[in-house]
């Protein structure tokens, strides 16, 4: 396996390990989290929601984000049939 392909996929792994990890981190320190901002047990719930949300909705986006790209390479792959084209100036 080559270092960047290496790399990448080490750089991947860490971005997808950032979530959990810190919701592992966020968790347990909730009621101490709560109590020092004078909220209620409630309201520190509410802010694990809206992490959960942000994560879920993040990856939701790239995933849109990431199959409109595979079907616009194909159009333009397919469009192309196998020809490089000539940029127009």
């Amino acid at each position: 396996m080559s270092s960047s392909l290496l790399r990448n996929a080490i750089v991947l792994g860490l971005l997808a390990a950032v979530g959990p990890f810190a919701i592992d981190m966020y968790l347990p320190a909730l009621p101490s989290i709560a109590a020092d901002l004078g909220a209620s047990t409630a309201a520190g719930q509410e802010m694990l929601q809206a992490l959960a949300g942000g994560y879920t909705f993040a990856i939701a986006t790239g995933a849109v984000i990431m199959a409109a790209s595979i079907v616009i390479a194909l159009v333009v792959i397919r469009g192309s049939k196998g020809q490089p084209q000539a940029m127009a100036h």
